[in-house]
């Protein structure tokens, strides 16, 4: 039986395993992969250090992002499905992607081999088409002449200093009208297989970007019916005219719907989180974590809290059973948020599943968010009417919320609808700060301020 690992809660970590390669030879396929070929002379003592977290869009397909350890070194390698592969439909030896950190510290000629064999793997014109198209989706995902006003862009309303979130209750469309659903923050968007509040899984990222560009119920961007208008004004931009051609160079004209989309997927991946504090403590960092957090990791991933079961894997967005063990990559719950005629109804302007299914019991059902950035991705729930990690907190230990007037007023505690795990528990005041400390030491403040994923346009008029 191999080891638990003694910093991987919920026995996360993975032994060192590429599954995508195993196509390359049949010869490699074996319990353990590739770590079989390429280090047969490695001792059980160094193979006892090497780990990987695999972040997997779903069981039996390649690892979207995996992170190597090995002793203070770290590196990811992404495979077909990464954020750090995008736009690449194969999964295959020259689609990998290395990056490295603290490359002064590789001492280890395995290592070495390793970065040699990886970094020399990609063709070099691919990869300035891919790094042209994440150029491209960069500067059109900031741009604002994608609304009809010219006024807003999809950094607007996912600004990366909030964690491409926007900081408001609900989201707001370019004609000022209030939308019904908080914006949801776009941080590992690339690892999800649900992109709505309402817990779709049909939609892919490209799919779904057509809803604020083009959807007119409600108008986010305002441009339904006004695609060759906004091809028109990007033809003509000199700019556009020239990252097309460079990112798509093969197409005789590159400026279409379809290339847009990709270019702003190649760009949304790259908003990847791997660098919080509760990530360098899973790699093995014990000083990552302050006492606080660490005390309140235990009661977060224990009873009788029981959040994992609902915020489970890579993201803390996964259902898990009592033992930890996946259940679901998609949640969807009704957390007694509202209880407005007493019979379980939520408010008109959005009520969750049922206007997707229009079965009763899925009123007030909604996505299990991811719990990255928390701080800064205020305020919370669907609706954005939870405004503060407290009250999240409060809300959760009562079993629901009461809300004792107003037009939705109700004892959420009471909803009919409501899910058996929200059954409520105690905190103690030094619990509760346990808790929320563990929940701020989720932030990766690189996501933040990384210049790769800044508004281009801003930087240009500094």
């Amino acid at each position: 039986m191999r080891r638990r690992s003694s910093y991987c809660p919920m026995n996360k970590c993975k032994w060192f395993n590429f599954p995508f390669l195993e196509p390359v030879t049949s010869r490699w396929k074996s319990r353990r992969g590739v770590r079989k070929w390429l280090f047969p002379r490695l001792t059980p003592q160094i193979t006892k250090l090497l780990r990987v977290t695999e972040r997997s869009k779903g069981v039996g397909t390649a690892p979207a992002v995996i992170r190597v350890s090995f002793k203070k070194v770290t590196f990811f390698i992404g495979g077909g499905h990464s954020p750090f592969a995008s736009l690449t439909r194969a999964m295959s030896v020259c689609r990998l992607r290395l990056y490295t950190r603290t490359l002064s510290r590789l001492r280890c000629p395995w290592v070495c081999l390793l970065t040699l064999i990886f970094s020399v793997a990609c063709d070099s014109s691919e990869a300035h088409v891919v790094a042209s198209r994440i150029d491209l989706g960069r500067h059109l995902f900031f741009d604002p002449q994608l609304s009809i006003d010219g006024k807003r862009a999809c950094g607007t309303c996912h600004e990366q200093e909030k964690a491409f979130s926007d900081g408001f209750p609900r989201a707001v469309g370019h004609a000022a009208d209030l939308l019904p659903r908080n914006t949801l923050s776009l941080v590992n968007v690339g690892l999800r297989q649900a992109l709505l509040w309402t817990g779709d899984t049909e939609l892919s990222l490209q799919t779904q970007l057509r809803t604020p560009l083009f959807g007119t119920s409600p108008p986010e961007m305002g441009m339904g019916g006004k695609e060759e208008l906004l091809l028109n004004r990007l033809a003509v931009d000199p700019l556009y005219r020239h990252a097309f051609g460079e990112a798509f160079p093969s197409d005789m004209k590159p400026i279409n719907l379809e290339n847009m989309g990709e270019a702003m997927v190649a760009f949304q991946q790259q908003i990847v989180s791997l660098e919080s504090p509760y990530d360098r403590y899973l790699a093995g960092d014990q000083r990552a974590l302050s006492p606080a957090a660490i005390r309140g990791m235990s009661l977060f991933f224990n009873e009788p809290q029981n959040c994992f079961r609902c915020h489970s894997g890579t993201d803390l967005n996964e259902v898990a059973d009592p033992a930890g063990r996946p259940v679901s990559t998609v949640g969807r719950f009704n957390t007694g948020l509202y209880n407005v005629d007493g019979h379980g109804a939520y408010p008109e302007f959005e009520q969750g599943r049922i206007s997707e299914t229009g079965l009763p019991e899925d009123m007030g059902v909604f996505l299990v968010p991811m719990l990255r950035n928390l701080p800064e991705t205020a305020p919370f729930m669907h609706d954005g009417s939870v405004p503060s990690l407290e009250a999240v907190l409060d809300n959760y230990a009562a079993g629901g919320r009461l809300i004792k007037d107003g037009p939705f007023a109700g004892d959420g505690r009471t909803n009919p609808y409501k899910h058996a795990l929200i059954a409520g528990f105690s905190l103690d005041a030094s619990e509760r700060e346990d808790l929320l400390a563990f929940l701020r030491s989720l932030s990766d403040p690189s996501v933040l301020v990384r210049p790769d994923l800044s508004d281009p346009f801003r930087s240009e008029t500094d």
